[in-house]
This record gives structure tokens, C-alpha cells and sequence, in this order.
């Protein structure tokens, strides 16, 4: 899968079981996570390049994280979703 990182593409071999924000952690690529991965903080907050059609809806966590933020339809919580092959995941640049 890719992750587009500051207008660059980075390859990335997903492992099993591991979502997108312990993928972009393990490949070293400048991802926020201020709570750890629980979906409470909305840090790793991601845009879907391409892929959506094969992610599955967002659970109870993450729901409640898109309504409160107003994220957009291809916006996701890295530590609510597995990596997969065929998904182009953007990382934001961190809004200071």
C-alpha cells in the first residue's frame, strides 16, 4: 500500500493485523497519535486517497470521532483501521 507524505508517494509492506496508524509508526512516517491508538484524540487523522470502497464503515469509536470533528467522507482514524494492500492513505500535514 502507499501513504502520500508531504506530495511524496512512500511504499509500505503491510503486515497482518496491524491498522494504518502501526503501519506509518513502523515505517518511520510522521504520523500524530496523542492517545495511543484508542480513537479518542482524532490525531491520526488520515484522507483516502484511494481504497475507501475497501475499507469497512467506521465502528462506534471512530463514528463518534468523524461527527464530533466533521471530518469529510474519505476522512479516517489510522488507529481504527487495518492496513491493507490497495489502499493510497494521505498523512495531513499537523495543523499547529
Amino acid at each position: 500500500m502507499k501513504f502520500i507524505v508531504e506530495s511524496s508517494e512512500v511504499n509500505v509492506k503491510v503486515l497482518t493485523g496491524e491498522t494504518l496508524l502501526e503501519l506509518a509508526i513502523r515505517s518511520k512516517l510522521p504520523i500524530q497519535h496523542s492517545c495511543g491508538g484508542m480513537g479518542t484524540c482524532g490525531t491520526c487523522r488520515v484522507i483516502v486517497r484511494e481504497g475507501l470502497n475497501k475499507m469497512p464503515p467506521p465502528g462506534v469509536v471512530e463514528m463518534e470521532m468523524i461527527s464530533d470533528r466533521g471530518f469529510t467522507e474519505d476522512e479516517r482514524l489510522a488507529c481504527q483501521n487495518d492496513a491493507q494492500g490497495g489502499l493510497t492513505i494521505e498523512i495531513p500535514t499537523p495543523q499547529i
